[in-house]
This record gives structure tokens, sequence and C-alpha cells, in this order.
């Protein structure tokens, strides 16, 4: 990720499927950029 401070405080949802190991990855930098929160997309999982 490149610097995200405009994230600060804000929550971001992930619109597009991702694996496990980059959710992970991604939630990882939550912290790091002061994000309130990460939700992630279940329109493409199989029902």
């Amino acid at each position: 990720m490149a610097d995200n401070q405009f994230l600060e405080g804000l929550d971001v949802h992930c619109v597009f499927p991702v694996s496990e190991g980059l959710k992970a990855f991604i939630l990882n930098y939550q912290e790091r950029y002061k994000i309130r929160s990460i939700s992630f997309t279940n329109a493409f999982q199989p029902s």
C-alpha cells in the first residue's frame, strides 16, 4: 500500500474478492494507517 494517510479515521470497504492471505495483509495495515474499520465484500462468494 502506498502512503494512505487520507484513510485515517475512515471506514474502508474492499469491493473486490480477496484471498485469506491478502485479507490478512490488508488488515495488517489497519493499525499502521489508523483506519477505523475494514470490511470485505461477500458478493462473489458461492452461496
